[in-house]
């Protein structure tokens, strides 16, 4: 009666499983019935009890095994759906995390990519203006894009540009 308790609770009242627990619950009652008459009939009248038993009780038994091998199959089949059930949630699931992930790493190079030549053009610019300035092409001028070290690089490239003009005008009218 314990098992038959613990499948009460564990059914919803639209669960398909509903009407064989009213079948088992009913043919339950009525052989706990029979088997109170059993008993009595055992001991007063041993050779009538075995005819109830054989006639009742007997076919009562099997009904009622028969009944609950239905409900056990009745649960595995259950079982065996939420289990298939699970593993396609788990796979849609599986594959969500590998999509975001796969994503994050999309964004991540594209970001890293964008970010190092953000920062390497201007230095590479600043090299060719450096290169411009050893070949003595004192009007190399690097444009100041930003507030960053980068830009306080140009500045003072900027600056030091400016400071040679000057010397080399100095040093052309000390000349003449």
């Amino acid at each position: 009666y314990y098992a038959l308790t613990k499948a009460w609770n564990a059914t919803d009242a639209q669960d398909s499983a509903s009407p064989l627990l009213n079948d088992i619950e009913a043919r339950w009652t009525e052989y706990k019935g029979h088997l109170d008459y059993f008993y009595t009939l055992a001991l007063h009248n041993p050779p009538g009890a075995r005819r109830f038993y054989e006639d009742t009780l007997e076919h009562e038994i099997e009904t009622l095994k028969s009944k609950n091998i239905a409900l056990q199959e009745l649960n595995f089949n259950a079982f065996e759906s939420a289990k298939a059930q699970e593993k396609t949630r788990a796979r849609g699931a599986t594959l969500g995390v590998i999509f975001v992930a796969a994503m994050a790493l999309l964004i991540g190079f594209a970001g890293s990519y964008l970010i190092s030549r953000r920062t390497v053009r201007p230095l590479m610019e600043l090299t060719e203006r450096v290169k411009e300035l050893r070949a003595g092409h004192l009007e190399a001028h690097v444009p100041i894009q930003g507030a960053d070290e980068i830009s306080d690089l140009g500045f003072e490239f900027n600056r030091l540009t400016e400071r040679l003009r000057e010397f080399e005008a100095m040093n052309i009218s000390e000349i003449v």
